[in-house]
């Protein structure tokens, strides 16, 4: 079947697209999973174990409190899905994230196509198609938006952000399948709830959809409200009916989880006369996308100054789309879009995790890109000093779109470049946020590690005293989280300081009582000395976070000093659930199976063992292993 011009120049938009997001993301590829990717990838259980029906249904079983996955069952059924086709692989985790933004770029052009058609600016309805492509172009490329692509778990917002404007293009075929062909368009208008149910289901902030829907059906399909309800009411009716959804997931997961203001003393009060500031500064980082930070903390603003001033912003916005309402309803629309997205998250509701996220912007970055665009196009249409064919840009706005995308895809690829080194990413965050308490702690921990890997004393030295430093600046950055003190305490530790340790690991749980890590380090130091309380730590530790495998492991080596080897070896079975590839744990549960007198499991595990060992390319576990497979072999066939 012959192709029309229009379906051609879709096409040809769309692969524009695409490559454009090939070439940005081309160094993101084998960016490993970093912070929260670890809870909610790399441990989850429905993950690790493809269960993707317990994904939707139990999306926060075994997880820590304030996994991002945890009340979101959509992404969980994701990241799941994800592992069933590709597994752990980086590069595979990652294909799925570009993928989804590549999609929600895709359905954009057509929503913007669409809403720009019905323009009452007839250079506006005559381009429709260039200014659709521009726009959607420039926001698939933009670098606020490697906060969703390059970091793993932020597949929750794009996910929300494909499902938010799918449902969006679904109505519009429904709207255009009755005017067309006089049919009901019921088929397109059930795709539309199912995509705003699967929003519901993937992050909050889908709350807006369907309101959005239904101004966005007044404002460019039906002419008044009146013939809203009359042609399209069941229809509103069913988007609006998605709400129940989200109540329960809210209710059965949120609740229960109670993750929410959780880790920091921060109050709704400072939360939400901090917003205006972040607001404002979500916009000037859409036009001039720098300095970005992957991490904002917890702290609110306390300049007055910068308080007033964020307020002021906003609210001027905020009042500047309620008059464009009377005034051009289409143009206010883009107003109230903007703080639709931002509200559930930039508002009075505190999210205690973060005060701040670049990625709240990844919808409402549409707005200033919207509006830039078309205020250049009205100036540049207007000042008649360029022609255009019908359908074309002129070439003065395509060659400013060239070099914007061209600006911002370098940007967004040097951006990637610090997601490729964990330590590299914090140390910016650092740089640009100060005091940022989390990313100081993160810091330490990671100069931690590089410590414990050294083996030339005074590079260990070196080390341990910069870990230390950075940990006590992240105390007097914020006393109040507990997470410092865990970092503190563990450096602590592994300098001999063990009453120094405790010290902070009983800071550490008092500030926050749900810190695993706390509970773990705290019975490492309590190991040798007192047992019996080591184990109530550990046990403690791995209820507040099932995945927490080396709680599990340390465990089950105390239980084997004290005698319990049942319980040794639900222990290396509970890291197995969570962590088949561990091959330790398999050595391990060999060893016990071998005290046990259960020859053919030992064997078994062993066996396993070195098949991971072998993977690892770690020649001693190897050795070792072939060792034991071939003795419990000879103890095999003797009681045979």
């Amino acid at each position: 079947m012959k192709q029309t011009p229009r379906s051609n120049r879709e096409f040809a938009a769309v692969v524009v697209i695409a490559l454009a997001l090939l070439a940005c993301y081309a160094n993101a590829w084998d960016t490993a999973f970093l912070f929260d990717d670890e809870a909610s990838i790399l441990h989850n259980p429905s993950v690790l174990s493809n269960a993707l029906v317990q994904s939707l249904i139990e999306p926060n079983a075994g997880l820590p409190l304030g996994a991002t996955v945890s009340t979101r069952p959509v992404a969980s059924f994701s990241f799941a899905f994800n592992h069933w086709i590709s597994g752990m692989s980086p590069a595979g985790f990652r294909a799925g994230n570009l993928l989804i933004h590549f999609a929600a770029a895709w359905i954009l052009l057509l929503i913007l196509r669409h809403a720009f058609e019905r323009s009452g600016d007839k250079a506006i309805r005559r381009d429709a198609f260039g200014l659709a492509t521009a726009i959607a172009l420039i926001w698939a490329v933009h670098p606020l938006h490697t906060s969703v692509v390059t970091y793993t778990v932020q597949r929750v917002e794009s996910l929300m952000g494909l499902f938010y404007l799918a449902t969006w293009l679904c109505f519009i075929r429904a709207s255009e399948a009755r005017n067309r062909s006089g049919k009901n368009g019921s088929l397109w208008a059930s795709a539309a709830i199912a995509c705003c149910l699967a929003g519901m289901a993937a992050k909050e902030v889908m709350v807006s959809a369907p309101l959005t829907i239904l101004l966005y059906d007044r404002v460019f399909v039906s002419n008044s409200f009146e013939e809203v309800w009359r042609r399209h009411g069941r229809w509103h009716l069913g988007l609006f009916a998605c709400w129940a959804l989200l109540a329960l997931v809210v209710l059965r997961f949120s609740l229960a989880n109670e993750a929410v203001g959780e880790y920091v003393d921060l109050t709704w009060q400072g939360y939400f006369l901090s917003q205006g500031y972040f607001i404002s500064r979500y916009v000037f980082l859409a036009f001039w996308p720098m300095p970005l930070a992957f991490d904002y903390g917890f702290t609110p603003i306390g300049d007055p100054f910068w308080i007033a001033s964020g307020i002021l912003l906003v609210a001027s916005w905020g009042a500047l789309t309620l008059w464009a309402w009377r005034r051009n309803m289409k143009v206010a629309f883009l107003g109230y879009f903007f703080f639709a997205i931002l509200a559930p998250s930039s508002s009075v509701i505190l999210i205690g995790t973060e005060i701040a996220a670049e990625h709240r912007m990844h919808l409402a970055s549409i707005v200033p890109i919207c509006c830039a665009l078309l205020g250049i196009h009205h100036w540049i249409t207007r000042s008649g000093t360029s022609k255009a064919k019908p359908g074309a840009l002129p070439i003065p706005i395509l060659a400013i779109v060239a070099v914007v995308v061209a600006g911002l895809g370098l940007r967004t690829f040097d951006r990637n470049r610090l997601f490729a080194d964990p330590q590299l990413l914090w140390e910016d965050t650092v740089a640009k946020v100060p005091g940022n308490a989390r990313a100081l702690a993160e810091l330490a921990r990671l100069y931690g590690e590089d410590a414990r890997r050294e083996r030339d004393p005074s590079r260990w030295q070196v080390l341990m005293h910069k870990a230390a430093e950075t940990a006590n600046r992240a105390i007097e950055a914020d006393p109040g989280y507990g997470q410092a003190y865990t970092a503190r305490g563990r450096l602590r530790l592994a300098g001999g300081d063990a009453d120094g340790a405790l010290e902070d690991l009983a800071t550490a749980i008092k500030i926050f009582p749900g810190e695993a890590g706390a509970y773990r380090s705290r019975g490492q130091v309590l190991h040798q000395s007192d047992p019996i309380a080591a184990e109530a730590d550990y046990t403690m530790a791995l209820q507040l976070r099932p995945s927490g495998v080396m709680a599990a492991i340390n465990r089950a080596a105390l239980r084997m000093s004290m005698g319990k080897v049942e319980l040794a070896l639900e222990d290396y079975e509970h890291v197995l659930r969570y962590r088949p590839d561990h091959a330790m744990a398999w050595s391990n549960r060999g060893i016990v199976m071998e005290q046990l007198g259960r020859y053919s499991e030992a064997l078994a595990s062993r066996e396993q063992s070195l098949i991971y060992y072998r993977k690892l390319d770690f020649q001693q576990g190897v050795e070792e292993e072939r060792a034991a497979v071939a003795r419990l072999k000879a103890v095999v066939r003797s009681s045979e």
